[in-house]
């Protein structure tokens, strides 16, 4: 699997260890994104890699 995201590669891969079938550690992937997707559009939030901050803007307290 070609992945960018390291966190979505070793959901992957753990859940393939874990003896899933690709394609259904695929699709448990793809409803990781939709519910990533979904919170993003309801809290107006970009996305955020595990462990990255967001950068502070001025005036900021």
């Amino acid at each position: 699997m070609s992945a960018k995201n390291s966190a979505f590669k070793q959901t992957y891969e753990r859940l393939i260890g874990n003896g899933k079938a690709p394609k259904q550690a695929l699709g448990a992937i793809m409803r990781k994104m939709i519910v990533i997707m979904r919170s993003m559009l309801k809290s107006g939030e970009p996305y955020r890699f595990e462990g990255q901050t967001l950068p502070q803007t001025r005036g900021a307290t």
